[in-house]
């Protein structure tokens, strides 16, 4: 058997390989929480498979919302005297209100929490068309200033047709979203009841979900089943929301829950610790005095993340035309140093467990396959000669996979991907592990560049990876590449 790989990683012994287990855990890491004892229940991933029309009932009221703002600028400008500023001053401030959380995903939206912030934006676009028009000659004060006032107006009128509309409906049993519940204590019961009784918050509970049955639930509303079986219970139920209440489960189970929902259409609610002593604020929602805390969606499911992809394949094809030369030296200085066969070609693991055959300079030749798929790290082996090493040190044998990004293999920037055999021991002794194939796998990433490569500890590669994820955008992204060229120059490569 391998070596357990702890805190350090280590080099695991070459017969592991036919020990390995023969599958790749999904990125869904699945579940072991325990069944009932009368009626086992088999671990599931817990991603859900769920119909399209189902997966997208949190976007309406956005878009409801987006369109009425968008109405609102219409409207204005259709009885504007100069409706080009007013189209421009309008669609600012649509731009700023999206940008401010005017159009996030409320339960139970009020206008009145609208109007200030509606005010402000407003006074905003003004000052900037005035700011232009003065630019530009154009100045005319007293046509903004109206337009701005009816603007204004407009914005509320629509957004409070849509809020009552809202409103009237759920009380009638309409956008309503079947939710389930995680925890069934004293909490989960009393929030449970609450929504059931006051419809305004938009979440119909249909059962608690939890580790075993409890001997006494709340008056109409039982335990559905246990949580390793909560992507069977969310499309049987058809949920469009999940309540964590009270917490029952270890927090690597609620980490996995909530990560296998991204990109469901799931919404997933928390009720904070010490929810006594937590305040209002943005992104909090109060239900009778309980708060509710939604957890934010990660970034990669954010509009901007398609850029991503733009930025690789832009970025990669332009360093593919300006190191042709290196590229072109390296290869010849390889096969003069080790012969023919100047690129290494090994499997690694991707996004959702994709397997792609990545592109190296070979950098030493080993022994056979086998040695290459389990050996971890090759950064002091006596047979490194001088090309070898040098290309290691300034990371130049890792230039071919520039065609892995052109090919849409990898991206510039993610979680270093790992070959099959480590990937299923990893995935099996650390827990967020798994969860770094959320994204694809890039030439650099944010555990790299501080300095977790090579024989370095795996689970804080993990926690660092993961934090990637969940906290991407385009800057960082860019400035993660930005450190790597600082690096490379300093020649800090393993």
């Amino acid at each position: 058997m391998s070596r357990p790989v702890t805190d350090r990683a280590a080099a695991p012994r070459r017969a592991a390989l036919h020990e390995a287990p023969s599958t790749l855990p999904s990125q869904r890491s699945q579940l072991s929480t325990p069944a009932r004892p009368e009626q086992p229940v088999a671990e599931t991933s817990v991603r859900p498979s769920r119909p399209w029309h189902h997966r997208q009932p949190w976007t309406r009221l956005t878009a409801l919302v987006i369109a009425s703002d968008l109405l609102a600028t219409a409207a204005t400008a259709s009885i504007s005297r100069s409706p080009a500023w007013c189209v421009l001053m309008g669609c600012m401030v649509v731009i700023a209100v999206r940008h401010s959380g005017l159009q996030r995903k409320r339960l139970a939206p009020m206008l009145l929490d609208d109007v200030p912030a509606l005010i402000s934006l407003a006074l905003v676009g003004l000052g900037v068309v005035l700011l232009v028009r003065g630019v530009v000659g154009r100045a005319s004060g007293t046509n903004s200033v109206r337009d701005s006032a009816q603007l204004m107006g407009f914005l509320i009128l629509f957004r409070s047709a849509v809020y009552t509309t809202l409103r009237f409906g759920r009380r009638r049993g309409r956008f309503l979203h079947n939710t389930l519940f995680i925890g069934h204590g004293r909490l989960g019961q009393v929030l449970s009841q609450t929504l059931l009784a006051d419809p305004r918050y938009g979440l119909r509970p249909v059962g608690f979900v939890g580790n075993t049955d409890p001997a006494d639930t709340s008056e109409g509303l039982q335990w559905v089943g246990p949580l390793s079986a909560i992507s069977d219970l969310v499309r049987d139920y058809a949920a469009d929301a999940v309540v964590i209440a009270d917490v029952e489960p270890s927090e690597e189970q609620l980490t996995s829950v909530t990560r296998a929902f991204d990109g469901e259409g799931v919404a997933v609610f928390m009720v904070p610790r010490l929810w006594e002593l937590h305040g209002s604020a943005q992104g909090c929602e109060m239900v009778r005095g309980i708060p509710l805390i939604r957890l934010r969606r990660p970034a990669y499911e954010s509009l901007t993340w398609p850029l991503k992809r733009a930025l690789d394949v832009t970025l990669a094809a332009l360093a593919v035309l300006l190191l042709a030369p290196v590229m072109l030296a390296c290869a010849l200085l390889v096969r003069r140093e080790s012969g023919p066969g100047v690129i290494f070609r090994q499997q690694r693991i991707g996004r959702d467990g994709h397997q792609f055959e990545l592109l190296k300079f070979r950098s030493l030749r080993p022994l056979d396959d086998l040695e290459a798929a389990v050996t971890w790290s090759v950064a002091d082996d006596a047979r490194l000669r001088t090309v070898g090493r040098w290309m290691r040190r300034l990371s130049l044998d890792e230039l071919p996979q520039l065609f892995n990004v052109l090919r849409g293999d990898m991206s510039l920037v993610g979680p270093r991907p790992e070959r099959p055999f480590f990937v299923v021991q990893f995935s099996s002794e650390f827990g967020e592990y798994a969860q770094r194939h959320r994204v694809p796998s890039g030439m650099t990433g944010w555990a790299q560049i501080h300095g977790l490569r090579g024989d370095t500890s795996v689970a804080t590669r993990a926690r660092y990876d993961n934090y990637y994820i969940e906290n991407w955008s385009l800057w960082l992204d860019v400035k993660i590449l930005l450190r790597t060229l600082r690096q490379v120059l300093a020649g800090a490569g393993r």
